[in-house]
């Protein structure tokens, strides 16, 4: 479970999401359609602890309201978790009733110091879902410092700690990066594993516990041209303008990510799956969204063996992973292992990560 509810001592609350691999359904899920999400090996944490009496601060012009405070985080880190934690208290203030005991609440934590510490090893804009791990790990540990706050000298049982309920507050914070996020993101930062989504017009799509893929991924990323928001707009342009071919790459992208949806419940071979990332692949790269960057990344991998890879996400860079069967692990290793330096001759930059089949990790244990 990746919400840990209360952390080490009764005054510390500890949260944390990881980050995420979209497998199928990029730019068409916007539309309807399924999409298909692995979470990666990746985490942010966050640890909201509470400042005693005797070491609080006076609160001055330059400190935040909240008298939150963030240590060994730039300004511009701290000014964003400042934000962030302004908008857990206006959502919690707008989301719970007049009752005395609710504003109660919130008057307390709001005259509270507190310090949050964070660690994460999410590459950040490479489109493995930082922003919305970070937002699962702060959203925990919100739920368990208010829900501990709401309790304080009742018997209530208070149910603060659902995957639902912090996915719902993640998904929430997640709209100051990202304006109008699916959800996918966040859904896999909290549940973990490999997740269907079903859209049917609901704040959040249907998620469902898929059969992780039985060999090997390498889940990369190089730096993006365009942030996610542009490219998203795009396309909504060209579907609104009656653009034939986006409506019908998207529904194929649909369909594909359908047929990916089965393969993973059936336990196909990774050759069924590799060929939907190709058929994937090209259509994304008609929708003009891929780098070069990018392309000689999974060039480079089909060179190590791979069986097929695509691009992920909103594209413009950022990820991309390259599927290899299950007897090519160490290629895949070497692949993981080379696509930095190569890069770095190109004049790029890029990271990487091999995700191995869950029987490889059992048998590391």
């Amino acid at each position: 479970m990746v919400h840990n509810g209360v952390g080490v001592s009764p005054a510390q609350y500890t949260g944390a999401g990881f980050g995420k691999l979209l497998l199928f359904g990029e730019h068409a899920a916007v539309y309807g359609y399924p999409a298909v999400g692995l979470a990666l090996p990746l985490r942010t944490t966050m640890s909201l602890s509470l400042v005693q009496e005797g070491f609080r601060t006076e609160p001055s012009l330059s400190s935040p309201k909240s008298a939150l405070h963030v240590p060994h985080l730039p300004e511009s880190d701290r000014d964003i978790i400042h934000a962030l934690w302004e908008d857990l208290f206006r959502m919690a203030a707008e989301g719970r009733s007049t009752a005395s005991r609710d504003r109660a609440v919130l008057s307390q934590l709001r005259a509270q110091q507190f310090t949050l510490q964070v660690w994460s090893n999410v590459p950040r804009s490479r489109g493995l879902g930082s922003s919305a791990a970070a937002c699962a790990a702060l959203a925990g540990a919100w739920k368990a410092l208010y829900a501990e706050s709401e309790a304080y000298g009742t018997q209530d049982a208070v149910a603060y700690d659902t995957q639902d309920a912090v996915w719902l507050l993640a998904h929430q914070l997640e709209q100051h990066f990202h304006g109008t996020p699916s959800g996918i993101d966040t859904g896999l930062a909290v549940y973990g594993g490999c997740r269907s989504f079903h859209f049917h017009g609901s704040v959040l799509p249907e998620t469902q516990a898929l059969p992780a893929p039985d060999f090997p991924i390498v889940a990369a990323a190089v730096p993006r041209h365009s942030d996610t928001k542009a490219l998203v707009a795009d396309i909504r342009r060209r579907h609104e303008a009656g653009d034939r071919k986006v409506h019908t790459t998207l529904s194929r992208l649909g369909s594909i990510a359908e047929q990916a949806i089965d393969a993973l419940v059936a336990g196909a071979p990774a050759e069924t799956l590799a060929a939907a990332a190709n058929e994937a692949d090209s259509l994304l790269v008609g929708l003009e969204l891929d780098s070069d960057q990018l392309r000689y990344g999974l060039r480079l991998a089909r060179e190590y063996g791979a069986l097929g890879g695509k691009m992920s996400g909103a594209g413009g860079g950022g990820a991309f992973l390259a599927l290899f069967s299950p007897e090519q692990a160490e290629a895949a290793a070497e692949f993981a292992a080379v696509l930095p330096a190569r890069l770095k001759e190109q004049g790029g930059e890029a990271e990487a990560i091999v995700i191995p089949p869950p029987q490889a990790l059992l048998n590391q244990r």
